[in-house]
């Protein structure tokens, strides 16, 4: 399984966007979920942040020093931080939204918690 751990943290971030486009989770489809009063809808919406996070986390941890998919998220950022800044990044440019929503979210974090060098 060790030897396993390179590949799966090569392939997790080239292959979340492409499940996320195959199920067509767009910026538009995101805002509808993370926008809803509680429910299902909300639930689908903290697990998709927070999913989108970890896979990033990881990423950055293991292969991915240096690449350009980096965040440094502290342990102490909660999902609903995850799903206000993600809100508010799509919301700023609504032309944008019918982009993946994997790759919006993405942007959203490694602007708001940038790696420092």
């Amino acid at each position: 399984m060790q030897a396993m751990r390179p590949m799966l943290a090569a392939a997790l971030p080239a292959a979340i966007p492409v499940i996320a486009q195959a199920d067509g989770v767009t910026g538009n489809v995101i805002m509808k979920y993370c926008t809803a009063k509680g429910g299902d809808a909300m639930s689908l919406c903290l697990g998709y942040v927070r999913a989108t996070a970890d896979a990033m986390t990881f990423w950055t941890e293991t292969v991915g020093k240096g690449e350009f998919v980096r965040t440094c998220l502290s342990n102490a950022v909660t999902t609903e931080q995850l799903r206000h800044v993600g809100v508010r990044y799509i919301q700023s440019d609504p032309k944008d939204r019918h982009l993946d929503a994997t790759s919006l979210l993405s942007r959203a974090f490694m602007e708001a918690w940038p790696c420092s060098e």
